[in-house]
């Protein structure tokens, strides 16, 4: 993972939340219900926190594990997104994502996200078929 901590501004001050272990920042949402609000936690991926609602609006900034510090919005707008914390963002949400068990044969395999994947061979969509075989003339005929 490269991002170390995602801070944005709360009061004039800045709040810092660092990733959990599988990658993910938590955030307080609450949730309506039938005798009135309850607040919960829910992880978010560092895309997903950057673009929520009660964050976007609070020039975010991100910290890398190098100490380098990239904010993710040009001049705290929230309608254009720095291309560099953009990548970093998704980079560090790529990593994070837990790679997706495979069947094979009667146990379940682990398949890498980077291993090359396989395609069937690609055939002509549109090949030529002449109209009427009978009218075909083969040379090699006597």
């Amino acid at each position: 993972m490269r991002i170390e901590s995602i801070s944005y501004v709360v009061d004039e001050k800045r709040r810092r939340v660092k990733p959990d272990s599988k990658g993910k920042f938590n955030i307080l949402v609450s949730v309506q219900r039938a005798s009135g609000f309850a607040t919960r936690k829910k992880s978010l991926t560092a895309l997903e926190f950057v673009q929520h609602p009660g964050i976007k609006h609070r020039d975010p900034v991100v910290t890398l594990k190098t100490g380098d510090k990239l904010r993710v919005y040009t001049g705290g707008d929230p309608t254009s997104f720095v291309v560099q914390s953009q990548s970093i963002i998704e980079l560090h949400d790529e990593e994070s994502i837990p790679p997706a068990p495979v069947l094979k044969g009667d146990s379940f395999l682990i398949k890498s996200r980077r291993e090359e994947q396989t395609t069937a061979p690609m055939i002509s969509a549109n090949p030529f078929y002449p109209d009427s075989l009978d009218s075909w003339d083969d040379p090699n005929d006597p």
